[in-house]
């Protein structure tokens, strides 16, 4: 009876061992397809960025080509001097919103003091650019004139139908009237905005004159040399 018992404890530690097994298998396979589905997800967004980044190219006008750019995640940012002040395209899913805008995210005094500059030129910008952009404080150091292009995120999105070829090019031909736009009046405005660190107060060491030695040999054509 005992070996029975036995052999009865074994047979059922070997059916949960099974179904703990097929129960890892199952939960393995859901945790690949969601990998796969968010890298698929993520691969899609940085070919639209790089689209939106290609109709930028090709749009902006020769005087305007000279810039650095890069793609993080979900971001393209553009920059024409410190990374600091950039032009940055941002697809927020959560929000279902596209963000098109001008940033400024370097030392809080010198960001507010870009806000102001453009703040007094908001006829003027948005006169070119129209009334949807906005100039606001979005951290607590950190400035924006942006505006935002409603796509549909959210927990249903599809990237290959909700980030299309169509609107990457929409968005890059937005993006490039920002910068037609702004930077004039950034490279016009820079030396006055940017705040200049001043230098530190290093004391200057007085440089002692070397002690001469004695018996040293006078140099030529000094007093005391040879006749």
């Amino acid at each position: 009876m005992a070996d029975d018992k036995r052999a009865g404890v074994w047979h059922d530690g070997l059916t949960v061992r099974a179904r703990n097994l097929d129960i890892v298998a199952k939960l393995s396979a859901l945790a690949l397809l969601a990998g796969g589905a968010a890298l698929w997800h993520h691969m899609h967004l940085q070919t639209f960025l790089m689209h939106v980044h290609d109709t930028l190219a090709a749009r902006l006008p020769k005087p305007l080509r000279r810039y650095k750019w890069r793609v993080r995640s979900s971001l393209l940012q553009v920059y024409f001097g410190e990374p600091a002040v950039h032009y940055e395209v941002w697809v927020q899913r959560k929000t279902g919103t596209i963000e098109v805008g001008l940033h400024f995210e370097g030392e809080r005094e010198e960001n507010y003091r870009w806000a102001e500059t453009l703040a007094a030129r908001a006829p003027e910008i948005q006169g070119e650019l129209g009334p949807s952009v906005e100039l606001e404080e979005w951290t607590q150091k950190w400035t924006r004139l942006h505006e935002s292009h409603p796509f549909a995120g959210g927990n249903d999105w599809k990237p290959s139908r909700d980030l299309s070829e169509e609107l990457a090019e929409q968005i890059g031909e937005r993006l490039a009237r920002f910068i037609e736009v702004l930077e004039p009046i950034v490279t016009k405005e820079r030396a006055s905005v940017v705040v200049r660190k001043p230098k530190a107060n290093v004391k200057k060491e007085t440089k002692r004159q070397p002690a001469k030695r004695r018996g040293a040999r006078p140099r030529r054509g000094a007093a005391g040399g040879a006749a």
